[in-house]
């Protein structure tokens, strides 16, 4: 009998142990929120999963009389957004970390908006998110400014210019400010969440300044993703200054021979003649991947008399043709393995697409998933055909 007891207290406490060192936890993420603008709706949440490959999470949850709650089950920390189902362009960008729950309390704005309670980590998160406050309202003043001089008639051109002034001497404020926090806090998680309100420039070097604990903790996947990131920006930027600019609208498209997943190599200059998009894009690329549907359905429609060719961009060539196998994409592949193409054509960030003329000279450029690409492109070819 006092050995069944003993055993009995022997799984209760290794059972104990595995729950609260979150061994056999399941959703160790919780989030709950009090929202004073909203009645009856659904929170969108996504959050985007990068390893071993990109996999974008999504789901619905309600929303009733403005409260709402739900879990996850996460090993590390990830950026997520919530929208609002109806109202998809009211976003909200927040961190989920693992073995933390919060409860936030306001108006569905943005995270600059609302309230934040919950766990030691969201206690940090609240005092972090007081450091960008000020400047994210200074940020929004501005855009009202603009919004309303442009109502009452006044020039677009010139509100344009002393709102981008403005937002100039906005962030230079806000980056210094930031950056002082990071090097004053460098032993909070917290911290990690203020890394891309610095300068473009410091964002590596502000990264570098986080404790070990920081660096290589709950976040690591989230810097590694952000230095990475920048510091191939570094590289490119350098490359560019190396390389004339020749690849503008009106101009000859560079040429290029690149190779394709089967071995072979295609060269752009073998399609002289015909319209040719060129589509840059990375299987990391979250707007790249949400954008493949709209892609296959432009390519079915126009793939008759345009040449569709994706570059794959900063991705290995595993990785590159795991993401093809995955995403079935239909038009000829290519994989831009050294960045001499991206660079060439002076990619701005991604997708980012080139339409070419079959004279072999650009025509347009799109930076981002955008509706105009797809509106101008059926003008496009239907203007030719007629």
């Amino acid at each position: 009998m006092k050995r069944a007891c003993k055993l009995k207290f022997f799984i209760l406490s290794v059972a104990t142990w595995l729950f609260s060192s979150g061994a056999l936890a399941q959703n160790n993420f919780t989030m709950s929120g009090a929202l004073t603008d909203v009645g009856n709706d659904s929170i969108l949440v996504e959050y985007v999963e990068r390893n071993p490959d990109k996999k974008i999470i999504n789901f619905a949850t309600p929303v009733n009389n403005g409260h709402f709650n739900f879990s996850l089950s996460i090993d590390k920390a990830y950026q997520g957004s919530l929208r609002l189902k109806s109202s998809p362009k009211k976003v909200m960008y927040f961190f989920f970390v693992p073995n933390e729950f919060v409860n936030i309390e306001g108006d569905f704005i943005d995270e600059y908006s609302v309230r934040t309670s919950g766990s030691a980590f969201y206690q940090q998160y609240a005092k972090v998110m007081d450091v960008g406050r000020p400047f994210h309202k200074e940020f929004d003043i501005a855009k009202k400014e603009y919004e309303a001089g442009v109502a009452a008639g006044d020039n677009a051109v010139r509100l344009d210019s002393i709102r981008k002034a403005a937002n100039r001497d906005i962030n230079r404020r806000m980056h210094s400010v930031v950056e002082e926090y990071i090097v004053q806090h460098p032993d909070e998680d917290a911290t990690a969440t203020l890394v891309l309100d610095v300068n473009m420039d410091r964002v590596v070097p502000v990264i570098r300044k986080l404790s070990p604990a920081v660096r290589n903790g709950r976040f690591k996947g989230y810097l590694d993703m952000w230095q990475e990131a920048f510091e191939r920006m570094a590289v490119m930027r350098k490359a560019r200054k190396e390389v004339p600019d020749t690849a503008k609208v009106g101009a000859m498209a560079p040429d290029f021979s690149l190779p394709t997943p089967q071995g072979d190599t295609l060269t752009l200059s073998s399609l002289r003649g015909k319209y040719v998009l060129l589509d840059f894009w990375g299987s990391w690329c979250t707007w790249c991947i949400k954008g493949f549907p709209k892609m296959k359905e432009c390519y079915a429609q126009y793939g008759d008399r345009i040449e569709f060719v994706g570059i794959d961009c900063n991705d290995k060539a595993e990785k590159w043709k795991r993401a093809l196998e995955k995403y079935q994409l239909p038009w000829p592949q290519v994989r831009d393995g050294d960045a001499k193409v991206e660079t060439a054509y002076r990619v701005k960030g991604y997708p980012y697409k080139v339409l070419i003329g079959p004279d072999g000279k650009i025509l347009k450029t799109y930076l981002g998933e955008v509706e105009t690409f797809y509106q101008e492109l059926g003008q496009i070819i239907t203007s030719d055909k007629d």
